[in-house]
């Protein structure tokens, strides 16, 4: 397989190359800030904010 077949199959099975080639357990990339260990803020809170 060429790159590109790869990338369409990886597309095609919403997944990550490497979980497709089998050099990673994880179905989708992980985001470099989960890598540094910065936690990711959403746009919508799913609590209410805590009173100090």
């Amino acid at each position: 397989m060429n790159g590109e077949q790869i990338i369409a199959l990886a597309r095609y099975f919403n997944v990550s190359s490497d979980f497709l080639l089998g050099l990673s357990d994880y179905r989708l990339p992980i985001p470099n800030v989960v890598l540094a260990g910065i936690p990711i803020q959403s746009d919508s809170p799913t609590s209410e904010p805590k009173e100090n």
